[in-house]
């Protein structure tokens, strides 16, 4: 097969036509060392544009009004477990926002989890580790609906038994 410049060119619009837009992130926490944290573990993830940093329930509304962010990541030890009324509020300034908590302890997860995934909570993580916010990023860039750690999930699936079946208490 034979490219002339003309066909090449035209190989060359067709890939830029399909360009990926980047995945724009809003990061919150009260603590700005937590901010640089995570904003330095994205910074290996490709497609992703961090949009801005938020302090408190107040800042990460207006942020989310004023960046239009794809994904929030939010530090749940640094701003508190947020409540059903600031899903709304960050529901009602952009209606496709998608949540991923980070920092929530395993004994939280279920109630949270519940309460708020209706409202736009897309993925809960456990601990900050770089590998595994990648991993969630890049499930929930991929479209994915929601992502669990390993540790998120297990805390719902015995919350589940203990529901369920009394007799299934499984022991630590």
């Amino acid at each position: 097969m034979i490219f002339t410049k003309s066909s090449f060119q035209c190989a060359v619009v067709k890939q830029r036509q399909y360009a990926v837009t980047p995945l724009k992130v809003l990061i919150a926490s009260k603590s700005l060392a937590v901010c640089a944290e995570i904003a330095q573990h994205l910074t290996r993830c490709s497609g992703v544009q961090i949009v801005g940093f938020a302090h408190n329930g107040q800042d990460i509304v207006r942020q989310t009004q004023r960046q239009h962010p794809d994904l929030l990541i939010l530090h749940v030890p640094g701003c508190g477990y947020p409540t059903v009324a600031l899903f709304q509020q960050l529901r009602q300034a952009q209606p496709q926002l998608r949540t991923l908590a980070v920092g929530c302890s395993p004994e939280h997860v279920r109630a949270y989890f519940l309460q708020l995934t209706p409202w736009g909570l897309s993925g809960c993580i456990c601990q900050l580790r770089g590998g595994e916010l990648r991993t969630a990023v890049r499930t929930l860039q991929q479209g994915a609906s929601f992502y669990l750690c390993p540790r998120a999930s297990q805390a719902l699936i015995d919350a589940y038994r203990r529901m369920t079946h009394h007799w299934s208490r499984e022991e630590a």
